[in-house]
């Protein structure tokens, strides 16, 4: 990229002094063609090769009435810089075009200002450098430029605009009906007249003279919240004969047909949530309410209706072609290319056009076709375009035909042809036919549900005439919920006739009483609830009732340590209050927008959303992926595109749930997320117990240290060093912003590869990555190409690896690359395994779901970055509003590709990084002076004294605690190998570490000093001081940078020495003796010493702490040292091995001085199966609330399962708890027991056993056992 300076520009308005100005940055790049594509910083880029587009959100005061683009200096575009855009440019008008959309975002009004910034005037074109925004007020309707003290979001509500309309939050009960009393839950699966007998109500416990139904039954919910909207479960009307002890309601399956007037057909809509539908069984204290009826016009009609429009429709959902989107596709016309269907109608009329809609999908190399025939006849052919082999994201190419004809009967023969053009192809489906004709109206079966749109119009009454009608013959309006309302008509010998007004499309039923109908499914008793009833949360858990108990642990957790509200409520007791019953993911968006509507100030909104299961793109289960019922994986709904066939266009997105204002949920890319939300994908209990235990762990913070001052950001290479560039920009940006981090930079380009008969690999890249999880990381950052299994092309981080991760620390991971948690999948992706690995991986990804693309990913991926770290009255952000945030970011406001991206993990967890601030106030004992930077030499003492500053600036003279020092030499001007063919990339890089310590904090002071070691860079150029540090009682944690000092030349005066590091090795335990046993998977354990301290800067000078395993596998142990407390002269390393076969073993450890003396020690060591874990000092302590229990063991760094038993003095099983757990020596960490019991209820003081099981990494068992007192100390 180079900037682009302006030499020379057009003035084109009068320009008058501005305070406020707003200037484009231009910028281009090279297209493949060598032509100049143009851009701006913050420009959106609606599609590859477009044009930018400015775009900017406004908070409007109440008084505003809109903006104007005043003062616009503009630069004539031309040659090179006029090559790529000119057949574009050349449809511009003479005039700047301001758009404004107007909206509604937590309640507070949303302007989105955006325009394309271009002229194109008397042949000539020009792009806007500058301008300014002038803003006209209701009061004054005069100019007022910007004032951040009056322009401040006001309060409005999402109706406001609709004077006398009810307010939202009325739209709902303010208790459920299913809130007391008994309800049966009954289901049917498709839609017509079924019945209930009296003796059927007194088995499911209901009094039939009391007998109520309520509900909706099973078609899909409307995703556009403008349209009307029923609200819990309304009262259904039904027809009851109490002689006879019968019933009968229309029930509503999950096929529902609209009419669309301008094709003059019925159109299929299939509810892609659920094969049923549902409705509800209670009683009604008043008795059953009498059923409606429909009121009889009182004038004589305008015309007879002897006929209606009838319609089928053949689909069968047997596969999803992409894995993706809400469409499924049916025969497999490859295996059958000459498929024949039939269609049956009653008393067709074959001197009216029927009319039929063929929808067919096929992908090959070559081109294809399906001819379809109807009756014989030749009605046209569906076409396919060929699709390239390389082409991984065409699934399919679709087809449809809607062609019109005359039945010849009441049988309509449809035949489709598939020819492939003598290619196989990859798949050929028919989706679906539908069919509308015109019938005689008659009864001649138990039930008859008709309509007629060439009835309608406005004020219009008809006549509706029902040939083969007797003396049991009703007919009932049902039109659109299916509730019936009795239709008063007169029995004129075999032909009921009956009028209604027909300005509007009505549906009606005639039945025969005397007809058989089915029965619905009885389901069983549903339990009271009340979600209408509940309070608005901070945070909402909406999770499968498989997962209940994890769901309300983690929920507990929030309300004790964040001091949060939070609801736990189960996907069926929203489907319940919000869907009829019936499985559909708008009833969760519904939940939540009755919080959202009651709520009278964004503080009353909840702020977060969890969706507690995993969820496919199959919702209902029925394609080949997904119906052999093995596992059901749809424990939360998902939310697909309608788009199924082009993996660039279809998605799965979670977003749509956080859409909660009227006029959201149609244009997802345009509309703004409301709440934050997150998904836990786990299928099972054993995977919620994983992500519950990992996230409470990381809530309760227990694992303190300086990595969470560490950051990691990765490119990929190739793509013209697009990636790596992105990675490089988004590094850079937090060293600016947030300087407090540490960035490691990862790119690949900048490491050699090796290539073998298994392909391409950065071995050095791997292991680079492996070192910094393995030491640990706050987050880690990708960017570049990427699947549901690997990084890269040369596989720079495998799915293998993912799952066999055993990182204690747990960093969020941010993925900016194809398709690497494809959640919806019925194969378990990469970044999922990350979140479900139990002895590692990541606490949370903010990462994608399907394809993306660079550009945009860059855009979410520097707005995320930009958010993650933002504080809010000095405080942490939930990663759930730094994921709503990121995606309300102006620069994102029409991009599709931020559906692609979605929160894996917990939204109301916060990012562990410290909140309180460290600063240098002394440098060698002088007070800090602005401008004066001391300078360090080679082998001279360094001191350097600080202090603790609360998040609001103030001095912390209470903090008593630890901090970690961490010096870093200046950085290094970087350049990649070019491997890919590219020019070479430059970067800044400062990755060597002159001193790490550890020293006291004494009432918010500190000291530390260090000597500076002999591999120093002599650059004169400012070093870096990184600082951490955490109390004593562990609750607060503080961070702080210092570059005011330079890094050049040589303490002369130093004494020489000669003699290396004294160094100890122990293999698991310092009891540990040469040549002893352990097992497969040990952890090394190295003291070292030495009095001018030892040396860990990797200046690659070959003065690494480097372990040698059988004297040919080498680790570089630098990031494992840690210093001695107080000491800048000893410390130890903790270092888990690699897994080793059985048999011998020798390893070796070489360590440096600061004066570049080493010394190396070794040890042999026998590696045997099935050693046990060696426990001791099981410990007990206790107060009157709580109890904790801890021990030793000789695992270190290793991952163990722990399980605490209690029995009583009879052998009886008081209490139990397991845990999994890493811990970085031999100590265990703390297990809390509040002194409740397996019954629920406190035990008694008195004498207990304790039981301690153990299970190592590597399977190995061990079992110790201690007598407690509670209660008697």
């Amino acid at each position: 990229m180079k900037l682009y300076k302006a030499i020379w520009s057009l003035i084109l308005t009068c320009i008058f002094t501005a305070s406020y100005a707003h200037s484009l940055d231009w910028y281009y790049s090279l297209s493949a063609r060598g032509g100049r594509l143009w851009s701006f910083e913050g420009a959106v880029q609606i599609e590859e090769g477009g044009l930018p587009l400015y775009s900017e959100t406004f908070r409007p005061a109440a008084d505003i009435l809109r903006p104007e683009l005043r003062f616009p200096v503009w630069e004539e575009i031309k040659g090179k810089d006029l090559q790529a855009y000119k057949s574009l440019l050349d449809k511009f008008p003479d005039s700047l075009e301001l758009h404004i959309n107007k909206g509604i975002q937590r309640k507070e009004a949303v302007w989105d200002l955006y325009f394309y910034p271009f002229l194109h005037k008397n042949g000539r074109y020009y792009r806007l450098l500058s301008f300014e925004w002038a803003y006209i007020r209701e009061a004054t309707a005069g100019l007022l430029n910007e004032d951040g003290q009056e322009d401040t979001p006001h309060f409005v509500s999402s109706l406001q605009e609709q004077p006398g309309a009810e307010s939202p939050g009325q739209r709902y009960a303010e208790n459920s009906r299913l809130s007391s009393g008994k309800f049966i839950k009954i289901s049917v699966e498709n839609t017509g007249i079924y019945k209930l007998s009296f003796d059927d109500l007194r088995k499911m416990g209901i009094d039939p003279a009391k007998v109520q139904l309520y509900g909706y039954g099973g078609q899909l919910l409307p995703e556009d919240f403008t349209q009307p909207y029923i609200d819990d479960l309304p009262e259904l009307s039904f027809y009851i004969d109490k002689e006879q002890g019968y019933l009968l309601f229309y029930g509503l399956g999950p096929l529902s047909w609209n009419y669309e007037a301008s094709k003059g057909l019925f159109t299929r809509l299939n509810n892609h949530y659920s094969t049923k539908g549902y409705y509800f069984v209670g009683e009604r204290s008043e008795g059953t309410k009498p059923i409606d009826e429909l009121p009889v016009p009182d004038r004589e009609p305008d015309s007879e209706v002897r006929a209606y429009t009838a319609y089928k429709l053949h689909e069968r959902d047997l596969y999803s072609l992409g894995g993706t989107g809400r469409e499924c596709y049916g025969e497999d016309l490859m295996s059958n290319p000459d498929l024949n269907l039939s269609f049956h109608f009653d008393d067709i009329l074959s001197g009216e056009q029927a009319s039929i809609v063929v929808e067919t999908a096929a992908r090959s190399t070559s081109p294809g076709s399906t001819r379809l025939y109807v009756d014989n006849s030749f009605m046209g052919s569906m076409n396919y375009s060929a699709v390239s082999s390389s082409d991984s994201y065409t699934y399919a190419r679709g087809s449809s035909l809607s062609k019109t004809f005359l039945p010849q009967g009441n049988t309509i023969a449809v035949r489709l042809q598939y020819n492939n053009n003598g290619v196989i192809p990859k798949n050929a489906h028919l989706n679906y036919v539908a069919i509308n004709a015109r019938c005689r109206l008659a009864l001649n079966s138990a039930s008859l549900a008709f309509r007629d749109p060439l009835s309608l119009g406005a004020g219009k009454v008809c006549r509706f005439c029902l040939e083969s009608a007797d003396a049991f013959t009703r007919v009932f309006e049902i039109t659109k919920t299916g509730s019936m309302k009795q239709v008063a008509g007169e029995l004129k010998g075999t032909e009921y006739q009956f009028k209604v007004t027909t300005d509007s499309l009505r549906e009606f039923v005639a039945v025969n009483l005397k007809g058989n109908f089915p029965k619905p499914v009885v389901e069983g008793q549903v339990p009271n609830q009340n979600l209408h009833g509940l309070p608005a949360p901070d945070f909402v858990i909406i999770t499968h009732p498989d997962f209940i108990a994890e769901a309300r642990e983690l929920a507990q957790a929030h309300r004790d340590h964040d001091r949060m509200s939070v609801q736990v409520v189960t996907t069926e007791q929203v489907y319940n209050e919000f869907s009829s019953g019936t499985p559909d993911a708008t009833a969760y968006r519904r939940f939540l927008k009755m919080f959202y509507d009651r709520a009278t100030t964004a503080e009353d909104i909840p702020q977060s959303l969890l969706l507690f299961g995993d969820g496919v793109y199959d919702n209902r289960l029925v394609t080949a992926a997904f119906s052999s019922g093995l596992s059901s994986p749809n424990k939360i709904l998902t939310f697909q595109s309608k788009e199924s066939l082009d993996g660039t266009s279809s998605y799965v997105s979670d977003d749509y749930f956080g859409f909660l204002d009227d006029n959201e949920g149609v244009n997802l890319p345009y509309d703004k997320m409301d709440i934050g939300i997150g998904r836990f994908p786990v299928r099972s209990k054993v995977e919620a117990r994983i992500v519950v235990d990992k996230t409470l762990s990381y809530i309760n913070n227990r694992d303190k240290g300086s990595w969470k001052n560490q950051l990691c950001f990765i490119g990929d290479d190739g793509d013209n060093n697009t990636h790596v560039s992105h990675a490089d920009k988004l590094a850079e940006s937090v060293k600016s912003n947030n300087p407090n981090f540490i960035t490691h930079k990862i790119y690949v380009d900048a490491y050699q590869r090796e290539t073998s008969s298994a392909g391409t690999t950065v071995p050095d890249a791997n292991k680079r990555l492996n070192e910094l999880l393995g030491s640990g990381l706050l987050l880690l950052n990708y960017s570049g190409h990427g699947s549901t299994t690997t990084w890269a092309s040369e596989q720079l981080f495998t799915i293998g690896e993912i799952k066999g991760m055993q990182n204690k620390r747990l960093p969020l991971w941010v993925t900016a690359t194809c398709d690497f948690c494809r959640y919806d999948d019925a194969v378990t992706s990469g970044g999922e395994y990350v979140f479900l690995n139990e002895q590692g991986g990541g606490i949370a990804l903010f990462t994608t779901s399907r394809v993306v693309y660079s550009g945009p990913n860059y855009t979410i991926n520097k707005s995320f970055i930009d958010h993650v770290f933002a504080t809010k009255n000095g405080r942490r952000l939930s990663l759930g509003e730094v994921m709503c945030l990121t995606k309300q970011s102006e620069s994102l406001k029409h991009d599709r590709n931020k559906l692609n991206f979605a929160l894996i993990g917990d939204p109301a967890l916060k990012l562990s990084y410290p909140e309180y601030k460290l600063e240098i106030t002394h440098v060698n004992g002088r007070e800090l002076q602005a401008g004066v930077y001391d300078t360090l030499s080679a082998l001279s003492t360094a001191e350097f004294g600080g202090r603790v500053l609360r998040y609001d600036g103030s001095f912390a003279d209470d903090f008593d605690g630890l901090v970690y020092p961490v010096v870093y030499d200046a950085e290094d001007l970087v350049e990649t190998l070019g491997n890919s063919g590219n020019d070479v990339f430059k970067y800044y890089d400062r990755s060597k570490v002159l001193f790490a310590g550890k020293e006291q904090i004494s009432k918010g002071r500190f000291t530390f000093r260090f000597i500076v070691p002999k591999d120093l860079s002599y650059s004169y150029e400012t070093g870096m001081i990184n600082l951490y540090a955490y109390n004593t009682r562990g609750d607060i944690e503080a961070q702080g940078v210092f570059k005011q000092f330079l890094l050049g030349g040589t303490n002369d005066a130093v004494l020489p020495d000669s003699t290396g590091p004294v160094i100890r090795l122990f293999l698991n335990d310092t009891s540990f003796v040469d040549g002893g046993k352990v097992n497969t998977k040990p952890s090394l354990i190295a003291l070292l010493q030495d009095e001018s301290g030892i040396n860990m800067s990797g200046m690659n000078f070959g003065h690494d702490l480097v372990l040698t395993i059988d004297g040919r596998d080498r680790h570089i142990l630098n990031n494992y040292y840690e210093s001695d407390l107080g000491s800048g002269n000893s410390g130890r390393i903790i270092y888990k091995l690699p897994e080793l076969e059985t048999g011998r073993h020798s390893l070796s450890l070489r360590a440096w001085d600061l004066q570049n003396n080493s010394s190396v020690a070794s040890i042999d060591f026998l590696v045997v199966d099935d050693l046990s874990p060696q426990l001791r000092d099981l410990n007990f302590y206790q107060n009157s609330e709580k109890a904790w229990f801890v021990f030793r063991h000789d695992r270190p760094a290793s991952w163990m399962q722990v399980e605490f038993r209690v029995y009583d003095v009879w052998g009886r099983l008081q209490w139990r708890k397991q845990v999994n757990m890493m811990n970085p020596d031999n100590g265990s960490q703390e297990l809390e027991w509040n002194y409740m019991g397996e019954n629920g209820r406190r035990v008694e003081n008195g004498v207990y056993i304790c039981r301690l099981f153990v299970v190592s990494d590597d399977n190995e068992q061990a079992v110790t056992a201690k007598k407690i007192m509670v209660g008697l100390q």
